[in-house]
């Protein structure tokens, strides 16, 4: 049982981490967009 739950442990904090990038990259985008309309 341990062994099951490090690993629904570790699926969780491997999706998490795909999606922080996911958005960060998304963010960063949105950065550069309302940067160029400023500049």
């Amino acid at each position: 049982m341990p062994g099951l739950i490090r690993d629904m442990f570790q699926r969780f904090e491997a999706r998490q981490a795909r999606f922080f990038d996911r958005l960060s990259r998304d963010a960063r985008g949105k950065l550069a967009e309302v940067e160029n309309k400023c500049a």
